[in-house]
């Protein structure tokens, strides 16, 4: 029998885009839409078989795929895990976690986080509803962090508090959420005809200090860093701590991410902090009602926190 999957294939389209032509055509291009309904007829597909899979609840339960090594990041997955899981319980559905790369045949659908670009064919291949934690351009739905409005927020922020110069120390990582971050410090910095200083590194705080101690020009007095994440911030706390700079009155530095550093440096770390408990609740609701109607999910951004703290002029 042939699979949703298959008809993506031979139309050369995303899964969800096959699904979005057989539950919404109104959504999807004319040109697009032929190129489906072709190869649904050239392979004898019968959609229905697929729209009864998804109204059909055997399991009661959804995976959650964690797809990166727990061990070297940030617990935020533990919050997510909770948002997720109560919002389950109270429909009647348990959450299965799992870090294992394998198909379950014993779930209505996933939820992935930690996915990276090398992992999209794979999850495309599912014929179950798959959700991500995480921006993408892939045609999945997802739930993210509004990644864009966090750095636009901060950026302001140290604009406001008068700090100049200022440069932005983002992830050198190839992944959506990461140029959301750096595009939020771009667009603010343009608006505002200063100068745009970007540096991609490591999301590690050792090598960030590291890296300050050998260009220190970053550590003007007067001036600030907007950190695409908490931990390169503490890199660069501890780098203007130690190079004789007085923060938040000489320095000025905001992090991202709010899952747990910024409330144990010296001083307390401003940052924008993500929401992560609703983050997994909305993951969970977005896919059950998926799974409950066939309806596939519009992408969802969450809104950030400013949370004020000590690295940055009140």
């Amino acid at each position: 029998m042939k699979t949703l999957n298959d008809v993506a294939l031979k139309a050369h389209v995303s899964r969800m885009t096959v699904s979005r032509v057989i539950n919404h055509p109104e959504a999807v291009s004319k040109e697009v839409r032929e190129l489906v309904l072709q190869a649904i007829k050239e392979l004898n597909y019968t959609p229905n078989h697929n729209a009864k899979a998804l109204s059909n609840n055997k399991f009661l339960s959804i995976t959650l795929l964690v797809l990166e090594d727990t061990t070297t990041t940030d617990p935020y997955f533990t919050k997510l895990i909770l948002g997720a899981s109560r919002y389950l319980e109270t429909k009647g559905y348990s959450l299965k976690v799992s870090t294992d790369k394998k198909f379950d045949d014993q779930t209505d659908g996933y939820i992935v986080i930690g996915f990276r670009d090398k992992d999209i064919p794979w999850l495309n291949s599912f014929d179950k509803p798959v959700v991500l934690f995480g921006e993408n351009n892939y045609d999945i739905p997802f739930v993210d962090s509004d990644n864009l409005s966090g750095t636009t927020i901060s950026t302001k922020k140290l604009i406001d508090a008068k700090y100049s110069p200022i440069s932005y120390l983002g992830i050198d990582l190839d992944q959506t959420f990461a140029k959301k971050r750096e595009q939020g410090f771009n667009d603010v910095m343009k608006r505002h005809n200063l100068p745009v200083n970007i540096y991609r590194m490591k999301n590690s705080s050792s090598f960030v200090s590291n890296f300050l101690h050998q260009n220190p020009d970053l550590l003007q007095k007067g001036g600030g860093i907007i950190a695409g994440t908490d931990r390169i911030a503490l890199g660069v706390i501890r780098a203007a701590r130690e190079l004789g700079l007085n923060i938040p009155e000489d320095f000025g530095i905001i992090g991202f991410d709010g899952f747990f550093i910024n409330k144990v440096t010296y001083p307390l770390l401003t940052t924008i902090e993500q929401n992560i408990n609703q983050i997994g609740e909305v993951l969970s609701k977005i896919i059950l009602n998926w799974i409950l109607t066939g309806n596939i999910p519009e992408p969802v951004l969450v809104d950030t926190n400013f949370i004020q703290g000590q690295t940055i002029r009140k």
